[in-house]
Order: C-alpha cells, then sequence, then structure tokens
C-alpha cells in the first residue's frame, strides 16, 4: 500500500506468512511497478526466513508492537465518560483537530475527502470545544484496523483513550466490519486488554538502513 499524499507517499509491503524477502520485493514490484520498497512490516512468528533476509540486506528494525484482536463486541458500547464528546471528522475544523491531536494524521488521511470516504473513520474526543484525544479506523471489507488512538498528556488517566477505542470499534461495527484488530503501545496495551482485546502476534518493521539510521 501507498501512504501519504501524492509526493510524499511511501511504499509500504506488510508480509503476515512465511515468504522471504525475493518473494516479497518480487511481489511489490509486481504491484508497484518497480523495485522501490520505504518499508517492510511483518509478523514475528511468522515471517522468520524474511527477517533473517532483511537484516542480512542491512535493513534496521524501525517499529515493535503487539497485535491484538477483539473477538467479540457487546450490543451496547460503553458510553464515553461524562464531559466528553465524540464526534465524527466531517469538516476542514475537525479535520485540523485531528491532525493537531494526532500528530501522525495528515500522512494518512490528507483531506477532507478522504476522511469522508465510507471505509474511513476518523474519530475525535472534546472536552467542551477543545480537542483532547482521537482515533482512526479503517476498514477493509470484514476486517477493520483502530489506529491512531491518542489523548493530549493533560488529559489522560480519565478514560479518553478507553471511550475513543470503543467509539473506533462502533464505528467498524457501522462499516460492517466483524473483525477488530489493533496495535499496542506499552502505554494503550493493558487498556486494550481490559476491554478484551487478545495477543495475537508481534509486528516488526524494517527500513532500509541508511533511511531508518536517520530517522
Amino acid at each position: 500500500m501507498e501512504l501519504g499524499p501524492a509526493g510524499e507517499r511511501r511504499r509500504h509491503v506488510i508480509a503476515l506468512g512465511a515468504v522471504t524477502a525475493e518473494e516479497t520485493f518480487a511481489r511489490a514490484a509486481a504491484f508497484y511497478g518497480d523495485e522501490r520498497v520505504d518499508s517492510v512490516e511483518l509478523v514475528k512468528e511468522s515471517a522468520v526466513a524474511l527477517e533473517a533476509d532483511m537484516l542480512q540486506r542491512g535493513w534496521q528494525m524501525t517499529e515493535e508492537e503487539p497485535a491484538l484482536v477483539l473477538p467479540g463486541v457487546p450490543d451496547m458500547l460503553p458510553a464515553p465518560p461524562h464531559g466528553l464528546t465524540v464526534r465524527r471528522v466531517d469538516d476542514d475544523a475537525g479535520l485540523e483537530d485531528f491532525w493537531r491531536v494526532s500528530r501522525t494524521g495528515r500522512r494518512y488521511v490528507p483531506s477532507v475527502e478522504a476522511a469522508r470516504d465510507p471505509e474511513v473513520a476518523l474519530l475525535v474526543g472534546y472536552v467542551g470545544t477543545e480537542a483532547v484525544a482521537t482515533a482512526r479506523v479503517s476498514g477493509h471489507g470484514e476486517v477493520s484496523d483502530l489506529m491512531g488512538v491518542v489523548t493530549l498528556p493533560a488529559f489522560r488517566r480519565r478514560g479518553y483513550g478507553l471511550a475513543m477505542t470503543w467509539a473506533a470499534v462502533g464505528a467498524a461495527r457501522d462499516m460492517a466490519c466483524g473483525a477488530y484488530l489493533l496495535t499496542a503501545t506499552e502505554l494503550g496495551y493493558p487498556v486494550y486488554v481490559k476491554m478484551g482485546f487478545v495477543r495475537v502476534c508481534t509486528l516488526r518493521t524494517y527500513q532500509p538502513g541508511e533511511v531508518a539510521g536517520g530517522t
């Protein structure tokens, strides 16, 4: 998949099974039209040969996170804490709020048109008129990716991250998704486990050595 607005797009490859680097780059070249790949995300437990090949080629790991899945969703989702209002982005002002809080949103959702895609949901949590938390959903048929759960430091430990995650699950369910996937930071992991998410694997992201060394 290509990530980011035109002119800044990164060619990202996801390898979920036991493949080699040769197979991975051949498939990427067939998809993208040339051999340039900016990053490779792999499953630690199953892509052992690929990871060895990447290291042999001088690529460096830039991120490692556990991946979790939510086996089931309650009929009635928990309501947000008192004082927090969750809104779905559908205009420029909401998109600016999302970018400002998430700090990574512009790369993945560059416009209001992209935010309005029926398989995308950008969510912003407000306390009064102040944007304090975000979440993002990308639907892929039956499967949804829940991402970008961020709470501003001054508003943490109030249940806002939990509320934004449930709001993301609700948005994914509205897209008719039946599987809910996410990756967790150290801070978010216990929150997701409390919700019922179950760890299924570890995802590692690799970039070429000259790129990773400059990040």
